[in-house]
């Protein structure tokens, strides 16, 4: 402890701590994130943050993905955003290590991460990303240098330290208010959280020499703010690489009119809409490196005004004149209404493209025709998506009663992320024996909500009834035990179960199974049959 004798030395007089190495591999650690983003996703949107580690309060709360809260720090929304955060974290982040040390600024920049994106979960539902609550948390920690050890700052620093804390503080707000994605309640948290972690963790001009105790603390804190980094940062890396679910998350639709409303219809958000084509009056809507659509409505050929058979045959010979290989050719619902559906593939130059024409007739005087093209590897990913837009589609002056696949489809646009309604569109989908959608939407469910017996026995059915190549009893047993562990007595999930046990050749576990669900409804004939059916 310094005496009248021999006064404190100032900060300058202070030994240096080590280089500010740490400051600097932040910044290079945010950089690339925001380039391998996006050179994976060709930009940068809200899908691709969704996918990639962002702050998402349903998926955080309901998902249990609460690494989103330290991953979130290292993702930006475009370029001005990311400038704005590495010049802060550039300037002020070496000052906040040589005052705390190496491990002592990786605990307080993890404190600002943390409690920024805890304020933000907690005010906004919205997603958001940024590594500012953590940069705020630093200057949290400048404040409470310049105030409660102010001793160690020379007076004639006082004035500068003040005023480029106050630049700072203010270029922090302004991105919260210009920059999407970004809110200023995580720039208070944060700055809250780190303030109070520099309070208590004590830079080095005021420390005296740490005691064993003090020194394993902080060797054991700054391991595990090390490994809970590293295993936020892989598990954004995982759902970066393979998160296709994470399409249907962040796709929000937004509602759209033609032609003065002759045509409205929803599009996925950040869709451009290119006009309304000459030659065939077809409206069309694009997203750069993702896919495109095409809306018309149109006579059928040759005057078959209404008849979507006539206008889906000729449209088929159309494409086959243009060499295009006809996938598949099936009768989907659009609202109550039955429509063609033709799936077609196109080489262009050196890639390979889907077509997909829907074909509906709205009233009897006219049909609708709605064209969508994507990349081959982007097919599976958009077709919820493009089923969407087409569900979407109203015709001024006609008025279609609102039945019950109108209503679901209606749900699904509203509330893409309810898992419920998630549930409701996979049997719809199983129904129409289209099964890779409809496993796409019970996973979505389960990664929404982990724990949803529903969404488990539902997946569990559909391995049972998908097609000969892709039917898996194993994981169809898997998904029943799980649905049973939840809600063990009900007699549905083990009916699901036994089934499930039979197609996987275990005849023993399938009748102990079908026993227990007739146990549970013995008026119900379907289990009593079940029994009867798998006794020996």
């Amino acid at each position: 402890m310094a005496t009248a004798q021999q006064p404190i030395p100032s900060v300058d007089e202070r030994p240096a701590a080590a280089r500010p190495v740490l400051s600097y591999i932040l910044v290079v650690a945010c950089g690339a994130a925001f380039a391998a983003l996006y050179h994976l996703h060709g930009g940068i949107d809200l899908l691709t943050l969704v996918c990639s580690g962002a702050k998402d309060r349903e998926l955080i709360l309901q998902g249990g993905e609460w690494w989103r809260l330290v991953s979130a720090g290292f993702l930006h929304a475009d370029g001005v955003h990311l400038a704005a955060n590495l010049l802060s974290l550039a300037v002020i982040g070496p000052q906040v290590e040589r005052l705390w040390g190496t491990a002592r600024f990786l605990l307080v920049y993890l404190a600002g991460l943390v409690g920024g994106s805890l304020a933000s979960l907690a005010a906004t539902p919205e997603a958001s990303v940024g590594a500012s609550g953590a940069i705020c948390g630093l200057l949290g920690a400048l404040i409470v240098f310049s105030t409660v050890y102010r001793r160690f700052l020379p007076p004639e620093r006082w004035l500068p330290a003040w005023l480029a804390l106050g630049a700072a503080a203010a270029l922090q707000v302004l991105v919260g208010i210009l920059v999407p994605f970004v809110d200023n309640a995580g720039h208070a948290g944060g700055f809250v959280a780190g303030g109070l972690a520099a309070l208590a963790l004590r830079p080095i001009p005021a420390r005296s020499e740490p005691s064993p105790i003090a020194r394993i603390g902080v060797a054991v804190a700054c391991a595990g703010a090390v490994l809970l980094t590293a295993y936020s940062l892989a598990m954004a890396a995982d759902y970066a690489l393979e998160s296709g679910w994470a399409f249907l998350v962040g796709v929000q639709m937004e509602p759209c009119s033609v032609e003065g409303g002759e045509l409205t219809l929803s599009v996925p958000r950040g869709w451009t809409y290119e006009g309304r084509s000459s030659e065939d009056g077809a409206h069309t809507f694009r997203r750069q490196g993702i896919g495109g659509m095409r809306v018309r409505v149109a006579p059928g050929p040759q005057g078959q005004e209404g008849d979507v058979r006539g206008f889906a045959q000729w449209l088929r010979g159309e494409r086959l004149k243009a060499e295009g290989r006809l996938l598949a050719e099936r009768r989907v619902k659009v609202g109550d209404q039955i429509a063609a559906d033709l799936l077609f593939q196109h080489r262009v130059g050196s890639e390979t493209q889907r077509h997909r024409d829907v074909v509906f007739s709205p009233s009897e005087a006219r049909v609708v025709h709605v064209s969508c093209a994507c990349l081959e590897p982007s097919y599976d990913l958009l077709e919820i998506v493009f089923d969407k837009v087409i569900q979407s589609i109203r015709v001024r002056g006609v008025r279609e009663p609102r039945g019950a696949t109108q209503q679901l489809w209606e749900r699904a646009i509203e509330r893409p992320r309810d898992p419920e309604v998630c549930v409701a569109l996979a049997e719809h989908y199983a129904q129409e024996k289209r099964f890779a959608p409809a496993e796409r939407l019970l996973r979505l469910a389960l990664r929404i909500r982990p724990g949803y017996a529903e969404a488990h026995d539902r997946l569990a059915d559909l391995h049972l009834t998908a097609p000969p190549a892709e039917r898996r009893p194993d994981r169809a047993v898997s998904h029943a035990l799980r649905a049973i562990a939840i809600q063990p007595d009900k007699p549905r999930y083990l009916h699901t179960l036994a089934r499930a046990y039979e197609a996987a050749g275990d005849r023993p576990n399938a009748l102990e199974a079908a026993r227990r669900a007739a146990a549970l409804a013995p008026t119900d004939a379907l289990y009593s049959d079940l029994v009867k059916r798998l006794q020996p």
